[in-house]
């Protein structure tokens, strides 16, 4: 039986987990910070190391990775859609793992036990590692460089009117509450202009300013309002804030193809 190093099965599975949690999260279309995408291959890697140390096979092992799985993405992804992003990291997991099961049987090895060539089997894992890593940052830089900024459809209301309409995701948008640091939605149809300035005078408890700066304007000021609830729809997923500050701007050239800009930190939770 090979000797089992732990110190390196951990750095090994840790980088794995790390491009596996990518992987899924770029196939089901979430953002994830590197914080939590660390954390949680941290945390599939010790208890992979765990289960090894500990012998588990059969039921027990099945369990053990389960659960591991579960756990990378709760704290990967959070409580939403964790069904989806299990199977998804499962799926991702399947094909990873015939890939070097592949690269074990063509350089020699033996994925089963030991393997009699050991070192081209490393350098075809390294080389693996490397090239998924290389095209997830690849992949990272296309897509924030074409994301093309979409449009979704947003839900709201102001006072007791609701809104439906399209939000336009620009990754430009800087504006925050300044006391509660809270990101902005910005109104920019003329037909939110009315309704948001009668709530601030029947509620001005709701009542917003947020500074901004612009081209031409060094410092300036918004007027706005806090609206209880927004609701994007992000594909199937849909997106719940509570107690959004929002402003109305007027904005030149966004014809009708969307009313709201949306803050990019909307997304950060989404799953």
């Amino acid at each position: 039986m090979p000797e089992y190093y732990p110190d390196i099965a951990f750095l090994a599975n840790l980088f794995l987990d790390y491009i596996l949690l990518g992987i899924a999260a770029r196939g089901r279309g979430l953002k994830i910070k590197q914080v939590r995408q660390w954390a949680a291959a941290a945390s599939g890697s010790v208890l992979s190391v765990i289960l090894t140390v500990a012998g588990s096979t059969g039921m027990g092992l099945f369990a053990g990775k389960l659960c591991g799985a579960a756990a990378m993405c709760l704290i990967a992804f959070g409580r939403r859609g964790a069904g989806k992003n299990i199977l998804a990291l499962f799926g991702c997991t399947f094909v990873m793992g015939g890939m070097l099961y592949a690269a074990a049987a063509v350089t020699g090895g033996n994925a089963g036990g030991a393997g009699h060539v050991i070192i081209p089997a490393s350098f075809v894992l390294a080389a693996l590692t490397m090239i998924s890593a290389g095209g997830i940052i690849l992949f990272r830089k296309l897509h924030r460089k074409n994301i093309g900024k979409p449009v979704y459809p947003v839900r709201f209301c102001i006072g007791d009117v609701s809104y439906r309409c399209s939000g336009f995701l620009d990754t430009g948008n800087g504006l925050y509450d300044p006391f509660r640091k809270k990101p902005v939605l910005l109104l920019v149809a003329p037909e939110f202009k009315l309704p948001l300035q009668e709530l601030c005078k029947k509620q001005p408890e709701k009542m917003r300013y947020i500074p901004y700066r612009a081209v031409g304007t060094q410092e300036g000021m918004l007027c706005g309002a806090e609206l209880e609830t927004v609701t994007i729809e992000a594909g199937q997923e849909e997106i719940q804030l509570f107690a959004v500050p929002a402003a109305y701007a007027s904005v030149s050239g966004q014809g009708c193809a969307y009313q709201v800009i949306l803050h990019p930190d909307f997304f950060e939770n989404i799953a």
